[in-house]
């Protein structure tokens, strides 16, 4: 172990820096476990738009929590977390200081973000970055519904959060006759109706 991979552990353990103890820490490489992450664009595509809406679900009428998980997730789509500090979240947010981090307490404690943070070295000594990733969790705490999938019915398949499955519902959707507008259901009342009309007049 070298000398500079010593210096942070060093920080964290002594009593005069307390802000140090408060905080968990990560290595500059390390997510850390349960974390949203990707691979492509496709996927990020596919596992934002889970979070979004199991995010969504989790606070159906709280603007203000939506509108601070809106920012963090902007933040994060480039890296992969957001790092901004808190003034410059809450304005971006536009919302006090001490709301905003009474805000992340909740996101945090409702497995919607992670909070971590790194030691960085500089000529001034070592410091604290936090950075906030999006947390796979929520997704996997709420069902998450979407026009033909309902996960929480029928068979599961893989859907690459770990060992999170999604269920998908069988169901038959309806025929449409494009020229029509008609379900194959309206279309056989409409059959029904013309010949129960043609039995009437002429018994």
């Amino acid at each position: 172990m070298t000398e500079n991979s010593k210096q942070p552990i060093s920080a964290i353990e002594t009593p005069a820096k307390g802000i140090w103890r408060k905080r968990r820490f990560v290595s500059s490489h390390e997510t850390p476990e349960g974390a949203l992450t990707w691979r492509s664009v496709t996927q990020r595509k596919k596992k934002l738009c889970d979070w979004r809406i199991a995010t969504m679900q989790r606070y159906p009428e709280c603007s203000r929590l939506l509108r601070i998980a809106w920012t963090l997730e902007g933040l994060a789509v480039g890296r992969g977390y957001a790092f901004a500090s808190d003034p410059v979240l809450a304005k971006m947010a536009g919302v006090e200081v001490r709301n905003l981090q009474r805000a992340l307490k909740q996101l945090e404690d409702d497995d919607v973000i992670i909070r971590a943070s790194i030691s960085i070295h500089s000529d001034k000594g070592w410091k604290a970055e936090r950075r906030i990733w999006l947390s796979a969790k929520v997704i996997k705490s709420i069902p998450v519904t979407v026009t033909g999938t309902d996960t929480g019915h029928g068979d599961h398949k893989t859907t690459g959060y770990g060992d999170r499955t999604e269920a998908k519902e069988e169901t038959q959707s309806p025929i449409i006759d494009r020229k029509r507008g008609l379900s194959s259901t309206q279309l056989a009342a409409k059959r029904s109706a013309e010949i129960n009309a043609k039995k009437r007049k002429n018994p």
